[in-house]
């Protein structure tokens, strides 16, 4: 059976651009991140995932090379994984080792469900209409649910915790640092 990721281009993309990609301002791509045409090649979840890391304005780079591995998605001056984990195509105990070799290097890795990529999710404007409203109780009940529930809540924490991006001035900030420690992979935490 073939991938549908042509791994060896892949690696010699980011080879060529390393230097591009890692003295980049945070914040900002070190390369086109559409240099190769993922949404051809990616799984539906890992699709969803994409699509919220672009909304949030995130900077993570798809199918990054990490040593022998592949992370679905990473952002190489941070040092950060987020793996998509579809229940037909991992394994905890190959994921569990791949974590540890990957955090041996120096990598943190945070790891959400299919269900949690699929999962559909508030908009940050209405949980910001709520706080707005004086409904600061509802708001927290919501933001805590998109936070902890969904890949795109992980990801919004994940752009706060790394590159300081406030989304509810503040206010909730430690909801999300909850959340990154909620989808830290056990075996890649550093």
């Amino acid at each position: 059976m073939s991938s549908r990721y042509p791994f060896a281009e892949i690696r010699s993309l980011y080879r060529e651009y390393e230097q591009d990609i890692l003295s980049s301002v945070d914040g900002q791509w070190g390369i086109d991140p559409y240099q190769l045409d993922w949404l051809k090649m990616f799984t539906p979840i890992e699709e969803s995932a994409w699509a919220s890391i672009r909304s949030a304005g995130l900077v993570l780079y798809p199918q990054y090379p990490v040593g022998r591995y592949f992370a679905d998605f990473a952002s190489p001056r941070k040092k950060f994984i987020l793996e998509c984990d579809g229940k037909d195509f991992h394994d905890a105990d190959r994921d569990a080792e791949r974590d540890r070799q990957t955090a041996a290097m120096g990598w943190t890795v945070f790891r959400v469900t299919g269900a949690e990529c699929n999962r559909e999710s508030p908009e940050i404007g209405d949980i910001r209409e709520l706080i707005a409203q004086g409904e600061v109780e509802e708001a927290e009940t919501l933001l805590s649910h998109w936070a902890n529930r969904t890949s795109d809540g992980l990801i919004h924490a994940l752009n706060t915790h790394y590159f300081g991006v406030q989304y509810f001035g503040g206010r909730f900030d430690h909801l999300l640092s909850d959340t990154v420690v909620k989808h830290r992979s056990r075996w890649g935490a550093r």
